[in-house]
């Protein structure tokens, strides 16, 4: 580990720049890309070896609290019980039990200067320090448990690396050669090529996260971060001759994967997500050419506007609102939709390249920018690195790296045709790999319409080689009616599961478009939470409490929550019921003679059923500025009355039949917007919008 604060970073300062001369005029054109990288990297590293000192970091000592005093107590103690097992020397025995109180001592001290003297000045002083703290304490043990393989338990480090890596080459998409599948409609127009400057990579460089940790080249962010002017040039040249040749750097073929647990059984190793830890500055250059193909996309409007995963002013947010307010319009009309919930198996890691190579061609990005894909997809190699040991290197031969820029949005192009064949009165809506297909259902006719629909999304899979999980995809009716057409809708002959209640994308959709379950859900989540909070941090002052519970807790009660705001007053009451409890813990006053609303008030907590209005009106003013993709419906029409009770902006209300659409984002916040101050409406940006409203309307 680099100990950085000791270190001569002017020295390597100094290293860079002699170097940057000499490899700018030694015509480094003229030799090859690996042979440019490997002497751009080794200087580096002999430089950091120089000028940096390292110190060997043990995981014997690894807790956040543990000091030189106890590190050196704990020495001691080993040196005495030494003593006295070799020699048996009872005065050694004394000395060894006398050390062992003296450490457990020293320990619980430590613990709690660590709380009074760190931990409640980490959030000014070292903010990462506390929110680490916090997530370990949740997360419990990070490390990956014990798994089985074949009924055989595997313990080992080691073992359980090579585990893990078996069960991720072995959803690997064998392509078979030959003629690949036709695109539908005409190709795109093509791409100009892209050409790096000094500035936006050093500006790149600067922007780094230095707490980021390194890939499998071993620079640390940290250091590229503090030469970015110095090494700039270099990369330049670098990343041109890479783009120009098509040719990425071996190192960069390389990934370090981390195992990130999904849900399920911990000791499956099929539950556990491959996360790829790259080179960093490989991922330098991603982002320009990132950058480069969403301008083509977004100037082209190639990408689907049902897409709403990894993409700018998109989120899960947005999916949701169109979703429901499109279903439960449907709902008010007494018209019943029967929605599919449809999971892909291991998505992102079955993604062909040859198909995708010729996909993206289609959509404009050939010549160069296509070549160093290619390169930079294909002979990749993967190793699962896990607690210090990591398994045999294996070929990656299909998916696109998850952990990387440019993986997301090879996947969002690869997908993007999906929908083409389906038919018009059949809704698609997609979050990266999450995918609803829903239609009403008035006749027999409708529902062998939607089995049609689904099964050209499965003909569409097996075109190009992904895969459905039957027993993962399910059927959510939603409905009014107690009499309804019944059917059974089938992938590859396996029958989706009916349920009354299902998530999608971290909300839980019902049949009757009800938010009770998941407000359940939420509360009972937010509640786990604070009472974690409660265990660990019982002795920090009331800033440290107050950051934990609002960045911990609250996040669980408002996620999307412009979505499914409560209109119940037993729904709104549970919600609030939580944030009292969490305003007891922050004060630490539990006392029943005092009063909790004097809590929120001194902390300066609005109830949450505000917070949630002022979001939606929030979310509503960018969707009426359409900053966000959030549809204002046809039928939703701009008022022509002018009068002291409304503003120029105002909108006539849409009636309803039922509580579900008249309470729902769409209906409720016209309502709360036509009641706006006139000037409030009119402000120019969201920021300020939202910064006046908490001011006018707490």
């Amino acid at each position: 580990m680099f100990q950085y604060k000791k270190g001569n970073i002017e020295g390597v300062k100094s290293d860079m720049q002699n170097f940057r001369e000499s490899f700018l005029a030694d015509s480094p054109l003229n030799k090859s890309i690996d042979d440019n990288w490997n002497s751009f990297k080794d200087t580096l590293t002999q430089s950091m070896k120089k000028h940096i000192p390292q110190k060997k970091i043990t995981s014997r000592w690894n807790l956040p609290w543990f000091n030189q005093e106890t590190k050196r107590l704990c020495q001691k103690k080993k040196r005495a019980w030494n003593q006295g097992k070799h020699n048996r020397n009872s005065h050694a025995w004394q000395r060894y039990l006398k050390l062992s109180k003296l450490v457990k001592d020293a320990l619980e001290k430590a613990h709690r200067e660590y709380f009074d003297n760190i931990l409640n000045t980490s959030l000014t002083d070292n903010p990462k320090k506390f929110y680490s703290y916090v997530k370990q304490k949740r997360s419990g043990q990070s490390n990956i448990p014990a798994l089985k393989h074949n009924d055989v338990i595997i313990s080992d480090s080691e073992a359980k690396a090579n585990s893990l890596n078996a069960q991720y080459t072995s959803v690997f998409t064998r392509e078979p050669e030959g003629r690949l599948p036709t695109l539908e409609g005409p190709p795109s127009p093509l791409m100009q090529d892209i050409h790096f400057t000094n500035p936006g990579i050093e500006k790149l460089l600067q922007n780094l996260n230095p707490s980021k940790a390194s890939g499998p080249d071993l620079l640390p962010t940290r250091i590229l971060k503090m030469i970015a002017a110095e090494i700039a040039p270099i990369l330049t040249v670098i990343f041109q001759q890479s783009y120009n040749t098509g040719t990425v750097p071996t190192d960069w073929k390389d990934a370090n994967v981390t195992a990130v647990f999904k849900k399920g059984d911990k000791t499956n190793p099929a539950n556990y997500r491959p996360v790829s830890l790259t080179c960093i500055l490989c991922k330098t250059m991603e982002h320009i050419i990132f950058s480069q193909i969403m301008n083509h996309l977004d100037s082209n409007s190639i990408l689907v506007n049902f897409q709403h995963g990894f993409r700018s002013n998109h989120s899960c947010e947005t999916q949701l609102l169109n979703t429901v307010e499109e279903l439960s319009r449907r709902l008010d009309q007494r018209q019943t939709t029967d929605l599919l919930i449809l999971d892909f198996s291991k998505a992102f890691d079955t993604v062909p390249h040859r198909r995708l190579l010729h996909k993206i061609q289609h959509y404009g990005i050939t010549g160069r920018t296509n070549k160093w894909i290619e390169s930079w997809l294909c002979h990749r190699q993967q190793r699962v690195v896990l607690d210090g040991s990591s398994s045999s290197n294996s070929p990656v031969i299909s998916g696109v790296p998850q952990g990387t820029v440019l993986g997301p949005l090879m996947f969002l192009l690869y997908v993007n045709d999906i929908a083409d064949r389906v038919s018009p009165l059949t809704r698609i809506k997609l979050f990266a790999d999450d995918c609803l297909l829903y239609r009403s259902i008035n006749n027999a006719s409708d529902q062998i319409q939607l089995q049609q629909d689904l099964d050209t999304l499965v003909q569409w899979s097996h075109t190009w080689l992904m895969k459905f999980n039957a027993t993962k995809c399910h059927l959510l009716k939603i409905t009014r009616k107690k009499n309804y057409l019944d059917t059974r809708y089938t992938i590859d002959n396996n029958t989706l599961l009916r349920v009354d209640h299902h998530p999608y994308l971290g909300v839980e959709l019902t049949s009757d478009l009800t938010w009770k379950h998941h407000i359940n859900n939420i509360t009972g989540k937010a509640n786990k939470i604070l009472n974690l909070l409660r265990r660990h941090l019982y002795n920090c002052n009331q800033e440290v409490k107050k950051k934990a519970f609002t960045t911990f807790v609250r996040p669980h009660l408002e996620y999307s929550s412009s979505v499914w705001d409560p209109y119940y007053k037993q729904d709104i009451t549970a919600l609030e019921k939580v944030q009292r409890r969490g305003a007891r813990f922050v004060t630490g006053i539990y006392s029943y003679n005092h009063s909790v609303t004097s809590m929120l008030q001194d902390l300066e907590w609005p109830p949450l059923d505000h917070r949630r209005r002022n979001k939606r009106l929030t979310t509503f003013y960018k969707a009426v500025n359409t900053s966000i993709p959030v549809d204002i419906p046809d039928y939703v029409h701009p008022s022509t009355r002018q009068n002291t009770r409304t503003h120029s902006r105002a909108f006539i209300e849409v009636r309803a039949n039922y509580e579900q659409y008249k309470n729902s984002f769409l209906l409720r916040t016209i309502r709360d917007w036509n009641a706006l101050p006139p000037d409030l409406v009119l402000t120019p940006s969201a920021d300020a919008f939202t910064s006046r409203l908490q001011t006018r309307l707490p």
